[in-house]
């Protein structure tokens, strides 16, 4: 009786790490430590294919602001990094203008969001221009010479 009801040839496909699935990343690591090696689920029916670029592989970080709410410029620009599949780190920073030291020296202003190259360069621009720049695929051409 054991294994009767399972085809022959059949195999198990899990899509672990998927949003909204049964085992999300959080929970399948925890309980099934064999699964650390597997690839990222491709994209199935219904769900949106990322478009690659030579910016996916870069190393950035995007400095933003440390509120939660998923609205504002901040978030705007986290959205469209994640929208292109665009790998890149986090840094919050103080919301009052007046305790963002750090950023200015970065960026010579205190505004959020600015993404910082893995080359010591910066960009900084409205984050709707930003945003727009970003889905557009033209985030490389705004990586410049150190300063």
């Amino acid at each position: 009786m054991d294994g009767d009801w399972w085809p022959p040839g059949a195999t198990v496909s899990a899509h672990v790490g998927r949003p909204g699935s049964l085992l999300d990343d959080s929970s399948y690591a925890l309980l099934f430590p064999i699964f650390h090696d597997l690839p990222p689920p491709r994209p199935g029916r219904g769900e949106a294919r990322r478009s690659w670029s030579i910016v996916a592989s870069m190393a950035v970080k995007l400095h933003r602001c440390s509120t939660k709410w998923k609205v504002g410029p901040c978030w705007r620009v986290q959205k469209a990094l994640d929208e292109q599949g665009i790998d890149y780190e986090v840094v919050k920073g103080p919301a009052r203008p007046g305790k963002r030291v750090d950023l200015q020296r970065l960026s010579a202003q205190n505004l959020y969001p600015v993404i910082e190259f893995e080359n010591g360069s910066i960009y900084r621009e409205e984050s709707k221009d930003m945003a727009a720049t970003i889905r557009a695929g033209k985030l490389d051409e705004k990586r410049g010479a150190a300063s």
